[in-house]
């Protein structure tokens, strides 16, 4: 099959766009007539759409979104395709596209979209809503695009484009690649590894000088087009390196001499130059066979000698009966090492990059993007230093690295902003959760505890076992593991397992026209339609049943959710089926049948013997139609099926890159205010690295409440916070101290920079006070930048600047000053630069020395602690020099 087949089609959609400049709301009702549903819809106003976003319940949410969002009436080309392209799914794309071709007569369908890049699905568009977007922002975005058409200077245009809110250098030189393959190349997720590699991407902030100096060196040192590029970065990031997925690369990429036989893959490049694959049955190794030596600064080990296998003459005859390059692949070979050799036998420059170097690149370039965060940490520091602060930023990068690796720092307001939005968005996903010590938090609140309620129709009360945040988390994190967003077969992020039965067990007739049909129905359908209100009828119908088909019908209906997974019983042991939902319950009264209840099911894989007893913990599976199987995750069906030697298509064939799991943080604010023994209980110990479900020394325990088995999963990572200037504390539980890692965050005078205005030095006020509190009770009790951060906005008149460092100075740093010293008030005078001072009215402690006057008519006075007579002066600030005298 031809490769590259779709740049023709975004070619001829990018000269067919140039024309509606001026007609953009067309543009919009073009992507609705093809198909697309989601993304054409605008907020005029900041206030509907934070209505909008607090909105929790879906049905409500759908509602709201109708009433306060208008169509939009604007988008730019970038924006346009985005659109189309974010729905990633081959038929997908190649429905919409011929859609598209009832406008665009002309318009080429394209047989493959190999390297095409895939959008983020949140992230389509390329400028804000409307009452966050600049009347220009648009116009900029189809200036660069028509600029481009016409072959003139586009630096200013590029660089402008990447000022406007919502679009990065990642998916404008995404789009700008789709639209014109032999002129721009994707800078994004999957091209940054190969990239930082090659050492041609060295900084993170990219403008268009250091975009078009990157666009000349791949031009001119390369021989490979853009488009093969795309690809290879893209194959790379999803399979793992072995002797398959080299040989497809390579058939991709190059030319066959033949099909191949079971021992030698011949390919040939552009150059007449031929390189084969000489494989093994019995290894996963394999050898490169090559006309010329690699060069010597590869640092790859290899061998120059015949070689016998007698397939060379047929499959690649330059190789054979004469002696070639033998570079034989081993356990720590991989694509970089790969790719080294392939582009540089294919004529391209490689810069100056040795193993050892490459090997430090790659590293580098999977920082950008894996993860390298311990397990457990906990931020300490001071008060004011930016501790829970700094937990959004860094739970982001745990949760979502490689859109973090993307995000632009050209403002740090900006940048913070764009992760706290995408910190918000973690949290509604349930992927990052935060809570708060305290002296009352316990094991109930943290892991399970019992909940009092009162059952339906009855009146006494009754206990169930109510999970905690961080068994919930743990809940989560495991049922994600092994789910990828590459995976093509509709998982949701978290699928719960469940088993059904689909009618009698000897009605195999019906379960195979269900399967057929892609569905899952049950029966009971006297009780009507569950998303309604019963009749009379179906009400005593409904009370007739028993307690174990009430929970089934509401399982059926409310629990299962879109994404998760069926699991067809054969027998007490076995599966039959497996399935993938794909809709909500739906009543089907038109079927003349008793199995009207239904969900749409994609059934991966039909009339199989799949043996769970084991994956069921030695259980057999009860005859109840409908239940969640709590003991098992898709990771662990996934590594069971390939144990029996069970192939489904996209599951058990994926690479282990595929199979990355996503990670899960749980926030633990002031960690050091609660009880730990108390909160963690038995728990402590599995929290450690080794002790984690799949590591080398893992741990499973009973709970006490639910007598459920338990495991924490390593995907779940723990963030805690603790204030070290916090006195009434006692020393942090040994047991936790030794299973985290703590990072110390220290007061940053450096970001208070901006704060320095109308003639006071905020930076050297800040150093002097924590270099005198270190001095006079210890590091721990530092003040923090955070409190002065009120200052470091631009002000425009020196009255409010003074006012807001007055208020911050009384309210907030004596008070802390009074807490750090309130058995030694006079140190507060130290801090503060009291001594130097002549003028007793303008010193912060005051000494009372009132004694004669307060007690005239004691004989004798008793012996009074002079402490208890300072008090402080906070009218002193109210003096501009007094201030200033603090950092004197």
């Amino acid at each position: 099959m031809e490769n590259f087949t779709w740049t023709k089609t975004f070619e001829q959609i990018s000269k067919w766009l140039l024309s509606f400049e001026n007609k953009q709301s067309d543009l919009v009702q073009i992507l609705s007539q093809i198909g697309i549903e989601g993304g054409l819809l605008d907020y005029e106003s900041e206030k509907k759409y934070l209505e909008v976003k607090k909105e929790t319940d879906k049905l409500k949410k759908k509602d709201l979104i109708a009433k306060n969002t208008v169509t939009l009436k604007e988008i730019d080309p970038f924006t346009f395709i985005s659109l189309i392209l974010k729905n990633s799914k081959i038929e997908n794309l190649i429905k919409l596209l011929t859609n598209l071709k009832e406008v665009i007569p002309e318009l080429y369908i394209p047989s493959d979209f190999k390297g095409v890049p895939t959008p983020n699905p949140q992230g389509s568009w390329f400028f804000a809503y409307k009452f966050d977007r600049r009347p220009q922002d648009i116009a900029i975005l189809w200036s660069l695009f028509i600029a481009i058409h016409k072959n003139e200077n586009i630096s200013q245009k590029f660089d402008d484009a990447l000022d406007v809110k919502y679009t990065a250098l990642a998916s404008l030189s995404q789009m700008l690649f789709v639209f014109f393959p032999n002129l721009f190349f994707p800078v994004d997720a999957q091209t940054q590894n190969w990239l930082v590699s090659r050492n041609l991407l060295n900084k993170k902030k990219i403008r268009w000088s250091e975009y078009s100096d990157l666009i000349k060196a791949l031009k001119s040192n390369y021989r490979v087009n853009f488009t093969s590029l795309s690809h290879t970065c893209w194959y790379v990031n999803q399979w793992d390196f072995e002797k398959v997925s080299a040989e497809e690369l390579l058939s991709i990429r190059l030319n066959r001499i033949t099909d191949g036989v079971a021992y030698i893959k011949g390919f040939v490049t552009n150059d007449g130059k031929q390189i084969a694959l000489e494989v093994n049955n019995k290894s996963n190794y394999f050898n490169i066979l090559l006309e010329e030596k690699i060069p010597d600064d590869f640092n790859l080990k290899f061998d120059f000698r015949r070689v016998g296998n007698a397939n060379l003459e047929t499959h690649a005859p330059k190789l054979a009966n004469t002696e070639v390059c033998v570079i034989r692949t081993h356990k720590d070979f991989n694509w970089y090492d790969f790719l080294l050799v392939l582009d540089w036998y294919e004529g391209s420059i490689i810069n100056s990059v040795s193993n050892g170097n490459l090997i430090n690149n790659s590293k580098e370039a999977k920082n950008m993007i894996v993860l390298d965060e311990p397990l457990n940490q906990i931020l300490s520091g001071p008060p004011g230093t930016g501790k829970t602060y700094a937990t959004t930023e860094l739970a982001v990068k745990i949760a979502a690295p490689e859109w973090y690796a993307l995000v632009e720092d050209n403002n740090e307001t900006d940048r913070h902003s764009k992760i706290k939005e995408k910190y918000d968005e973690l949290i509604q996903k349930n992927q990052i959760a935060f809570t708060t010590f305290h002296q009352s938090f316990a094991y109930e609140d943290f892991i399970e505890g019992l909940k009092a309620y009162i059952p339906e129709d009855q009146d006494k009360i009754a206990y169930q076992v109510e999970d905690g945040v961080f068994k919930r988390m743990a809940i989560a994190a495991t049922k994600s593991q092994g789910v990828s967003d590459e995976l093509d077969i509709g998982l949701n992020q978290e699928p719960t397992i469940w088993k059904i039965s689909l009618g009698e067990r000897w009605e195999t007739e019906r379960r195979q026209k269900y399967f057929e049909n892609d569905q899952a129905r049950i029966g009971w359908s006297k009780v009507g339609d569950l998303r309604e209100d019963r009749t009379e009828k179906e009400q005593t119908y409904y009370d007739s049943l028993k307690s174990n088909t009430h929970s089934t019908l509401y399982d059926f209906s409310s629990r299962i959710k879109i994404g998760d997974v069926l699991l067809c019983l054969k027998d007490q042991k076995t599966i039959q089926a497996i399935g993938v939902v794909k809709s909500d319950y739906y009543f089907d009264p038109q079927e003349d049948d008793d199995y009207l209840h239904v969900r749409d099911i994609n059934w991966i894989a039909k009339n199989i013997n799949f043996n769970i007893f084991g994956l069921n913990d030695q259980t057999n599976l009860t005859l109840k139609t409908v239940y969640e199987l709590y003991r098992m995750n898709w990771s662990k069906i996934t590594e069971e099926l390939k144990n029996q030697d069970i192939v489904i298509e996209n599951v058990t064939t994926v690479g282990e890159k595929i199979k990355s799991n996503h990670n899960y943080v749980l926030i633990m604010d002031e960690i050091n205010r609660g009880n730990i023994s108390k909160i963690f209980g038995e728990l402590i110990t599995l929290i450690e690295d080794d002790k984690r479900s799949g590591k080398s020394d893992a741990r499973e325990l009973t709970l006490p409440y639910s007598k459920e088995p338990f495991t924490v999963p390593s995907n779940l990572y723990l963030i805690g916070t603790m204030n070290t200037a916090d006195k009434s504390l006692t020393q942090l539980d040994l047991a936790l101290r030794r299973r985290f890692e703590f990072k110390e965050i220290v007061p940053d005078i450096d970001v208070l920079e901006s704060a320095n205005q109308y003639d006071f030095d905020i930076v050297q006020m800040l150093h002097k006070i924590n270099q005198r509190i270190q001095c006079l009770k210890g590091k721990d009790f530092q003040i923090g930048h955070a409190y002065f951060m009120p200052l470091c906005k631009k002000f425009y008149d020196e009255k409010t600047y003074i006012e807001t460092l007055q208020r911050i100075l009384s309210n907030k740093i004596l008070p802390l000053l009074q807490e750090y010293f309130f058995s030694a008030l006079d140190h507060i005078g130290l801090v503060l630069n009291d001594n130097s001072l002549d003028e007793p009215g303008k010193r912060i402690v005051v000494q009372g020395n009132l004694e004669g006057e307060l007690f005239p008519f004691a004989e004798k006075l008793p012996k009074l602690n002079p402490l208890y007579s300072i008090r402080l002066n906070k009218n002193c600030f109210k003096s501009v020099e007094r201030i200033k005298q603090i950092y004197m």
